[in-house]
């Protein structure tokens, strides 16, 4: 008769324990810098090729959070940057560096329109909801002068046809980057 009393108490105990196990498997790594180059753009003269970088600090999913596909990293926070590589020296150095806009809640990359004497420009783009549906998307172009003064312009020019990217540049770029990430590490 004793058992009888306990069983639904065990069975309440086990279905309260059941989701705060599933949660503690739930887990994530330490942060971790991405960078990922999203494009560059020539100098319409001289050998300088600019490069449009995303970076994100990500906390990689861990345990059950992995299960089924490899799971979806938590991120912290994300931030684009524009450098400048010299295609003869290979020097880099940063121009313009910027947050992920509060409006843009995903799909966030950074894009480089022409470079002409007017400057580089460069367009942040993104979705003001979770999903990809047009409706929602974000974009606000700048145009950046010499020195990474950035100018909010309405109108992007055409876009040039696509080069081949500098191999020399874009791993000294993605380098300097990692040593001083587009990105602040949250704390």
């Amino acid at each position: 008769m004793r058992l009888h009393g306990i069983m639904p108490s065990i069975a309440r105990l086990s279905a309260a324990a059941l989701p705060a196990l599933l949660l503690l498997g739930c887990s994530y790594g330490a942060p971790k810098l991405e960078l990922r180059i999203a494009n560059h753009a020539n100098a319409y003269t001289g050998p300088v090729s600019a490069f449009a970088v995303y970076s994100a600090w990500v906390r990689p999913p861990t345990g059950l959070s992995t299960f089924p596909d490899g799971g979806k990293p938590m991120v912290l926070a994300e931030a684009a940057a524009v450098y400048l590589c010299d295609t003869v020296t290979v020097e880099v150095h940063r121009l313009w560096r910027v947050d992920k806009p509060a409006q843009v809640r995903s799909g966030f990359t950074p894009w480089l329109g022409p470079w002409d004497r007017d400057g580089i420009h460069v367009s942040l783009r993104g979705y003001r909801s979770l999903t990809t549906d047009p409706v929602a998307a974000y974009r606000v172009n700048y145009r950046l002068d010499s020195v990474g003064v950035a100018s909010v312009i309405i109108d992007e020019p055409p876009f040039d046809a696509a080069t081949s990217e500098h191999v020399a540049c874009a791993e000294a770029v993605i380098a300097a980057a990692e040593r001083a990430p587009p990105s602040s590490q949250p704390k």
